[in-house]
């Protein structure tokens, strides 16, 4: 997603810093889900069945090397 320091990924967590409506179309479909669920406005979408672990999992998965993928054992 671009984003390289991680005090700024706390701070949008935290909501301190805000992402624009593109980075949140880019997380969606990275984690293959729409912009509606992951904002939290639509509940009916087929990923609810994703715990925030899972999601956190699966965003921390897209973003890690291949090097760092290869180290996981799925």
């Amino acid at each position: 997603m671009g984003y390289k320091d991680r005090s700024t990924i706390a701070k949008i967590e935290a909501g301190v810093n805000d992402i624009t409506q593109s980075k949140i179309q880019a997380f969606a479909k990275a984690l293959n889900t729409t912009t509606a669920w992951l904002m939290g406005w639509d509940e009916s979408s087929e990923s609810m069945h994703m715990t925030d672990d899972d999601v956190i999992i699966a965003f921390a998965y897209r973003m890690a090397t291949e090097e760092e993928k290869a180290k996981i054992d799925i």
